[in-house]
């Protein structure tokens, strides 16, 4: 948020260097919404500018827009950005595409690669699909020798939960008040995804410590955290605006 701040702060620089007058006459921050994004959550946020009024400015929204974006370059975080006025007419947006099918990852790259050609005509901007990555997971498979060591998927899951998400060790009172103690990892530990490899995974029999990588394979996933359907078929709808300004056709 403080690269995207900075950025229009520059514009109004710029502006009140050229022209003796501030652009920007206020500017708050909301978190948690996007009108533009489909959902709601803390991953999410939206930055409302007042300006001067168009009788006072001396340039367009589109021109003030564009010299935000280029001020503002690449944001490698950000899923998306999209900055433009709030304002969308009565038949809605100017780019709306809508493809249908079967495998999502299909869909999602037909989407990017459509986004992609779009973003070379002059004048789009504010290119995005409704199509969200959920969060990165680990899939786990048993490698063929594990079960031959006494070990079962439920097992190292049991394990697993119990390290990341804790389990109830103890149960003792202290002046009538009843506590639960809960053992699990730390939130370093937790944190240190390059160790879980080698998480150690006790043989519930022999006691023996094994390495999670030498019974398990690891395969880092990202599923899509919503899926739309329309006619009971995955949908992907994307969205752009145009500058009619530059390009009108």
């Amino acid at each position: 948020m403080a690269k995207v701040t900075r950025s229009i702060q520059a514009v109004n620089s710029n502006y009140q260097e050229n022209y003796q007058t501030p652009l920007i006459q206020g500017m708050t921050v909301h978190y948690g919404m996007n009108a533009d994004a489909f959902e709601s959550g803390a991953h999410l946020a939206t930055i409302s500018v007042d300006l001067l009024t168009a009788e006072q400015r001396e340039q367009s929204i589109n021109q003030i827009a564009e010299q935000w974006r280029k001020n503002l370059g690449v944001v490698p975080e950000a899923l998306n950005i999209a900055i433009k006025e709030p304002i969308i007419s009565p038949a809605g947006r100017a780019i709306y595409i809508r493809l249908q099918g079967d495998d999502l990852t299909r869909l999602s790259r037909a989407s990017h690669q459509i986004q992609n050609w779009l973003a070379g005509y002059p004048g789009v901007s504010n290119l995005m699909d409704d199509l969200r990555p959920g969060k990165p997971e680990f899939t786990l498979n048993l490698k063929p020798g594990a079960f031959a060591l006494g070990l079962t998927a439920q097992e190292i899951a049991t394990q697993l939960r119990a390290a990341y998400q804790g389990i109830e060790v103890l149960e003792t009172s202290i002046d009538l008040e009843t506590y639960e103690v809960i053992v699990q990892l730390d939130d370093a530990s937790k944190d240190e995804l390059a160790d879980f490899d080698y998480f150690p995974i006790i043989h519930p029999v022999s006691g023996q410590i094994i390495p999670l990588v030498n019974v398990a394979e690891i395969r880092p996933t990202r599923d899509f955290s919503r899926i739309q359907r329309i006619n009971a078929q995955r949908a992907v709808t994307i969205y752009g605006d145009i500058d009619a300004e530059v390009n009108n056709t």
